[in-house]
């Protein structure tokens, strides 16, 4: 039969297992909610560059320089 020391010391050590456990689940929690932010960004990216393709689709946007393709690589270049 344990002595009450063994037994106070066995306490103990789950009191510190629990804080240790405690710890690691606000970090766990933290990550968590860290990496569930950074995967919903895209989303408002993506959401902002839909609203913005009807805009530049009008016809005055058409000769825009950013909106033509890339010119050939064997095109004439500026010698």
């Amino acid at each position: 039969m344990p002595s009450l020391r063994e037994f106070n010391e066995r306490l103990a050590s789950m009191a510190s297992m629990r804080r240790v456990t405690s710890t690691m689940k606000l970090v766990a929690g933290s990550h968590l909610h860290r990496v569930q932010s950074d995967l919903s960004r895209p989303e408002q990216f993506t959401r902002d560059l839909a609203a913005l393709m009807p805009i530049l689709q009008q016809p005055r946007f058409a000769q825009h320089r950013l909106l033509q393709p890339p010119p050939e690589k064997g095109a004439a270049s500026c010698s």
